[in-house]
């Protein structure tokens, strides 16, 4: 007889002095719980951002703290599709490394800075990788850095690539530094 299977709703991630819950119990109504040593906030509605990722599941991001024409500190949770066997309590997830990133500047997507090694991973764009692990593509002026350079590079993150891997930064600025507020 075969497993009867049944979707994940409930999502829990701790580490670093942070935990996250999330729950898909009710599709129109998410509930995102972040605590960390400032407290506990919750959010649901309109505050979760939802997106589709094709084959992989669905992004949630929410904005933790903003101050206009100063910073946004936002954070974003890729929830994979998965289901679970009906008898399990729950299944392992592995996760890559997240690296903190810093926005900067009012727009909606706002400015991110990331720092790390140009490499030759990308199939149509130039990549960096940081080094907690993480893989961009990077489409605009380089000014001449090559691979194997550590750069810091500013930009904002493209809502369509066509660089097939990776989060896109459409890049303003690039340097060996991080650039002077």
């Amino acid at each position: 007889m075969k497993e009867k299977l049944v979707t994940v709703k409930n999502y829990h991630l701790a580490g670093d002095g942070i935990k996250i819950v999330f729950s898909q119990e009710d599709p129109a109504e998410l509930e995102l719980v972040y605590e960390d040593q400032q407290g506990e906030r919750r959010f649901s509605g309109r505050a979760i951002y939802r997106e589709e990722i094709k084959l992989l599941g669905f992004m949630r991001s929410v904005v933790l703290e903003e101050e206009p024409d100063s910073h946004r500190i936002s954070l974003s949770l890729a929830v994979p599709s998965a289901n679970r066997s009906e008898n399990a309590k729950s299944i392992p997830v592995k996760t890559s490394l997240n690296s903190k990133v810093a926005l900067l500047g009012k727009s909606v997507g706002g400015t991110i800075v990331v720092k790390g090694k140009l490499t030759d991973e990308g199939v149509e764009c130039q990549t960096l990788r940081t080094d907690a692990g993480e893989l961009y593509t990077l489409v605009g002026d380089l000014k001449g850095f090559q691979v194997g350079d550590r750069v810091c590079v500013a930009g904002t993150i493209a809502e369509f690539s066509f660089c097939q891997q990776g989060l896109t930064i459409v890049v303003s600025w690039i340097g060996k530094y991080p650039p002077k507020g």
